[in-house]
């Protein structure tokens, strides 16, 4: 992890859990994918709790996001240099690339392109298995305001349909937050200044 995110989280979560940030520490839990431990979901390891929390770094942005009690997944995106043109055909559905090829302008499909990748992987940090998912199935609207729904799983198991939100940024930065639909989502957003020094 980027180690000013790192004494962030630590500062955010002993906050929430009340006590010292320095007293803080993480692990990772099993890919729920595959099993393995060193690619796994980050978790608190101590002190004990339900504290769940995803982050996301780009350029000169980050995003944490916490939440008690079951999965959450954020990412953020603010790279304007990045080519994900590549990307294209293995991150939207059909039905995302059609809207996308009839944009007029290669800023909109940019955009587009975008918002699609961070709602994407938002849901996929919070199943606790990044962009390795068939994201290609998942259809996120990306030309709809959030927040939306949509029904995602992993390796034939039951979808789970997931509250997308995205978080308000400068003009090209793109950021979602996903969590569960039944587990509801409750927006506070700080300033890293607010929690660095």
């Amino acid at each position: 992890m980027w180690p000013p995110v790192c004494v962030g989280l630590r500062r955010i979560v002993g906050a929430y859990l009340g006590v010292p940030p320095s007293t803080v520490t993480f692990g990772r839990a099993a890919c729920p994918g595959c099993g393995d431990m060193r690619h796994g979901p980050p978790l608190v390891t101590w002190p004990k709790t339900n504290l769940m929390f995803s982050v996301s770094h780009s350029g000169y942005r980050w995003l944490v996001a916490v939440c008690d009690g079951g999965p959450i997944g954020a990412d953020v995106e603010c790279n304007p240099e990045r080519d994900l043109t590549v990307a294209i055909r293995d991150v939207l559905t059909a039905a995302e690339l059609g809207a996308c090829d009839a944009l007029a302008s290669e800023l909109d499909r940019r955009r587009f392109l975008l918002r699609a990748w961070t709602r994407k992987e938002a849901v996929c940090k919070a199943l606790g298995v990044g962009l390795v998912a068939n994201v290609h199935l998942l259809d996120v609207e990306p030309a709809r305001p959030s927040p939306m729904t949509a029904a995602f799983g992993i390796d034939g198991r039951a979808p789970t349909v997931w509250t997308i939100v995205d978080i308000p940024g400068e003009s090209e930065e793109f950021a979602a937050l996903a969590r569960p639909l039944d587990r509801g989502l409750r927006l506070c957003l700080h300033d890293e200044l607010e929690i660095l020094p």
